[in-house]
């Protein structure tokens, strides 16, 4: 049963938390309270500093630790949050944790917390803690601001998919995950397509795009989607890659590879260029939690894209296939159908590995 919830609630009541570091009565006049923090909307700090020797405070390997000039916060163990100065060695507890936390995202003022479906907010001053939301199918959340982050729920459609046909390969391209955006101070919930690059205008000659370039539509009739009769077929979920289903007569996009819209095209991109059909998917995944596991995880996503043919395939986030046309030093281009949900229209891009990075936690390729 989904929930969303948006109310404080007093560390004191948690069972499975506590938080130390402050003596009962003590009073943090000087700090500004969560509801003060709160009410008004700020971007969510990733501004980090140089790391430092770790040798000099006391993070063991493993930890993620966060540096914001004098101020170090480790998280220890999956389940300690401390935070030491850099010049003096003092160090506190500012919250710990009986169970694991499966992902905290930190900044000096505040930090968001999940653990397994459920994202708390830490008010780190005045060590406030809040529940704000709580989905079964939660998979990972990203911050915007001190009210806004993105979530990841595992989509039902792929789960009934999957559960009926046993295709962990997703060779059709159904949608894996459901993206959304959570405005705490709204209460809203928007649906959003998630990082899907910036449009471009060049493609290189090397790549052969067959009877459908930049520009044309990946359909039956070589219109927009939406042109099939009077049905919409992307809103009114008339779209299938099932040439047998009823919805066939209905929806206008092209099936191809016993797929549709974006992966029906990254295959057909894929035979254009490479040849054949793909081979099993290659599956990576990463960290984005502080500017560590970022740069790392940018450095390994240019190694593996570098290694891909023109054409390959690139499955994002389980949610939207494009083919690789070019790499440069801080991403990659593309080719891709349906990059705006709408109407399978075909379109050049590019992809910097910074902005997949914090998009998202995973990719699949294949070759």
């Amino acid at each position: 049963m989904r929930k969303f919830l948006s109310f404080l609630i007093s560390i004191s009541l948690l069972t499975t938390f506590s938080v130390t570091g402050f003596a009962d009565n003590e009073v943090l006049d000087s700090e500004p309270s969560a509801e003060d923090f709160y009410g008004t909307e700020r971007e969510f700090n990733f501004d980090e500093t140089a790391p430092v020797d770790r040798a000099a405070f006391y993070a063991e390997d493993g930890d993620t630790v966060w540096y914001f000039g004098d101020d170090i916060f480790i998280l220890h163990k999956d389940k300690e949050i401390i935070k030491q100065n850099a010049l003096t060695g003092e160090a506190e507890t500012i919250y710990s944790d009986a169970g694991t936390l499966d992902d905290v995202y930190l900044e000096p003022e505040m930090a968001y917390i999940m653990k397994g479906h459920t994202i708390y907010r830490l008010h780190i001053p005045s060590r406030t803690m809040e529940e704000v939301f709580h989905d079964e199918l939660l998979k990972d959340m990203f911050p915007i601001s001190n009210n806004k982050f993105r979530v990841s729920l595992t989509s039902p459609k792929w789960l009934h998919y999957l559960e009926e046909t046993g295709d962990n390969e997703n060779t059709v391209g159904i949608p894996e995950l459901d993206l959304y955006i959570v405005d705490l101070l709204t209460g809203e919930k928007t649906p959003t397509l998630g990082y899907r690059g910036t449009e471009t205008s060049k493609l290189p000659k090397a790549v052969s795009t067959g009877s459908y370039g930049s520009g044309t539509y990946f359909t039956k009739n070589g219109k927009a989607c939406n042109a099939a009769g009077s049905l919409k077929c992307h809103t009114n979920d008339n779209c299938t890659w099932d040439a047998n289903s009823p919805n066939a007569a209905l929806c206008n996009c092209k099936i191809y590879g016993s797929a549709i819209q974006c992966m029906g095209y990254a295959k057909y991109i894929y035979a254009q260029n490479v040849g054949g059909s793909w081979g099993n998917k290659e599956d990576f995944s990463y960290q984005n939690t502080n500017s560590e596991q970022r740069k790392d995880a940018e450095k390994r996503l240019k190694e593996l894209v570098e290694s891909l043919p023109v054409g390959a395939h690139i499955r994002l986030r389980g949610t939207h296939s494009v083919a690789v046309t070019g790499t440069d030093s801080t991403g990659f281009t593309v080719i891709q159908a349906n990059a705006d949900g709408l109407n399978c229209k075909v379109t050049t891009g590019s992809y910097t590995y910074a902005d997949l990075v914090t998009g998202g936690k995973s990719i699949s390729v294949n070759r």
